[in-house]
């Protein structure tokens, strides 16, 4: 499991259930999602106002099935945003 830490002791994340672990969860924030349309599913990021991210950003498309669209997604996530 990947953690980013900022300044605040703002705990960031992939959300999963052991997170839980970690003790009360103040609020959980959807970063992207993925979507089918003709040609492939396509990763696309849902828009955090607090990062500065627009909501309909893809970041990946025309993936052949939706378990590539959603590995893409995970790692693309963590090198990006849990840095």
């Amino acid at each position: 499991m990947k953690l980013s830490i900022d300044a605040t002791g703002c705990i960031t994340a992939l959300y999963r259930d052991d997170l839980l672990a970690l003790g009360d969860i103040v609020s959980v924030a959807r970063a992207s999602h993925v979507e089918w349309e003709p040609g492939g599913w396509y990763v696309e990021l849902s828009g955090d106002q607090r990062n500065g991210e627009h909501a309909g950003k893809r970041i990946g498309e025309n993936f052949p099935t939706r378990a590539e669209a959603l590995a893409f997604e995970v790692a693309w996530l963590e090198k990006e945003k849990l840095k």
